[in-house]
């Protein structure tokens, strides 16, 4: 079933708004967690330098459990 804006009472678009706007905060603050971690960005270049090199595995050739 999907609802339409033009169906929402106005409570009901306010707590919308309300759950989106915190959602999207919370992914930005943790976003910005893991951007300040060397850690996070060492791994990152890891995983980049992996990948121009072959060594990855294709998610289509992984096994499905």
């Amino acid at each position: 079933m999907s609802t339409e804006v033009k169906d929402l009472s106005l409570d009901e678009l306010k707590q919308l708004i309300r759950e989106t706007v915190r959602e999207s905060v919370d992914d930005a603050i943790e976003d910005f967690a893991a951007l300040s971690s060397g850690k996070y960005l060492a791994s990152i270049q890891e995983a980049r330098e992996d990948a121009r090199a072959g060594r990855i595995t294709p998610l289509a050739s992984v096994p499905r459990g």
